[in-house]
């Protein structure tokens, strides 16, 4: 990844938990577990995909396919939190959330934080590992 988004990303991060505590940013003040999570998960889904589309702008097309039997944890966490998302939405035994304006943003904050800190992660199956792998944008899932 370049210097530049390496140091843009941690700074828009930064800007939306402000901006959502300043309330620039108006998210809901109430809503379901199951919604929160799925919010949560889609911002988190969504931050990877910008992130990607930008690397894969700035990449050539020769490099853009290595095989390499591996998945993004980022990916995964995400996708696993939108399903996990919808089974609670879905599911009417669940409660109404209050969440303040503060607690968004720290909610926002570590999400985002997250994604940010993980975004050179990948899965390996055999053997089984998370490993550090900066230039997996380039991978494509393959079963060899």
């Amino acid at each position: 990844m370049n210097a530049f988004l390496r140091l843009v990303e941690p700074v828009l991060i930064i800007l939306v938990a402000v901006l959502v505590a300043g309330n620039i940013i108006v998210l809901p003040a109430t809503l379901s577990l199951g919604a929160f999570v799925l919010t949560l998960s889609c911002i988190f889904l969504f931050q990877t995909l910008v992130r990607d589309l930008w690397i894969l702008s700035k990449t050539s097309k020769s490099d853009r396919f290595i095989r390499k039997p591996v998945f993004c944890l980022e990916t995964t966490l995400g996708i696993l939190g939108v399903i996990f998302g919808l089974i609670v939405y879905l599911n009417v035994g669940y409660g109404v959330l209050e969440v303040s304006t503060g607690e968004w943003a720290v909610a926002l904050f570590l999400t985002m934080g997250l994604c940010y800190l993980i975004k050179d992660l990948v899965i390996s199956w055999r053997p089984f590992r998370i490993y550090r792998d900066p230039d997996h944008i380039n991978i494509v899932v393959s079963r060899k």
